[in-house]
């Protein structure tokens, strides 16, 4: 069943977030604001806490394939992911994001298969375990001279969103989680932002899903510019292809740093990005 504008808002109501319909999945990106510090500078991004539920298209029984992530601090690790699990959701991995962050902020990854509103309501419910517990919707702020040129040299729309340059791409790769097509615009995903901690100097982040082939190639350009890789994980259980995600820092200028990840991504088999 192709998913409609009304379903998808439906979904996205449940959160109090906002929808949109990219490659026929519903998606919500939401974040949470907590006070973060990435190799002592400020970093505030919404990637470090960001709170993403999805779904694809629905079938026969009006059941489908869905899966969400949310970043959460250490102390709520345990209750959150007990909720999951009590409610039948398949946790698929749980990482550490950062290298040298205050806090300590890790990431989990979940997905099931059924009806997308039962799906909501139980992730809802384990939400409620967080300390902070208010999401909340991106705030877009325009644009700048600076941003543009960011975005430009990795080759996507810019936007300034809270007071934070960002890029946001994805790889339209064929990709399937439990034997059910899974084209999520976050399955592989080519986010990066910057940010100038007034005080500090700029802090840079990325985000990027990659073939097993390409990694080893991506990595060493990434190293060879001066690029800090910092973790390598596989987010999804039962997923064909294998899919690795790579989060990447640097406290380099901006655009030194688009560079470096422009260099990078010319090394990927499949080069093809489309924004979000």
């Amino acid at each position: 069943m192709t998913i409609n504008r009304s379903l998808c808002n439906q979904f996205a109501n449940i959160f109090g977030g906002q929808s949109m319909i990219v490659n026929d999945t519903c998606q919500v990106v939401m974040y949470r604001q907590i006070p973060l510090k990435i190799q002592g500078r400020i970093a505030d991004f919404i990637l470090s806490f960001e709170a993403v539920f999805s779904f694809g298209k629905l079938d026969q029984h009006g059941r489908a394939l869905n899966i969400g992530a949310v970043g959460l601090l250490p102390k709520e690790v345990d209750p959150f992911l007990s909720s999951l699990k009590r409610n039948q959701i398949t946790v698929s991995v749980l990482s550490e994001q950062w290298l040298f962050s205050r806090p300590s902020v890790h990431t989990t990854y979940f997905q099931s298969v059924e009806n997308p509103f039962v799906f909501a309501r139980k992730v809802k419910e384990a939400l409620q375990t967080l300390t902070v517990k208010r999401l909340r919707v991106p705030k877009v702020d325009g644009n700048s001279p600076l941003c543009n040129s960011f975005g430009k040299i990795i080759g996507g729309p810019s936007t300034i969103i809270n007071q934070t340059c960002s890029v946001r791409l994805y790889r339209n790769l064929p990709a399937r989680i439990q034997g059910r097509k899974a084209q999520f615009p976050f399955m592989f995903p080519a986010v990066f932002f910057s940010k100038e901690d007034p005080k500090e100097g700029f802090i840079n982040i990325g985000l990027i899903g990659v073939l097993q082939s390409e990694v080893n190639p991506f990595v060493s350009s990434l190293r060879h510019n001066g690029i800090l890789v910092g973790v390598l994980t596989n987010h999804w259980l039962f997923n064909r292809p294998k899919i690795h995600y790579i989060r990447i820092q640097s406290t380099q200028p901006p655009l030194l740093f688009a560079q470096g990840v422009r260099k990078a991504l010319h090394t990927l088999k499949f080069q093809q990005f489309i924004s979000f």
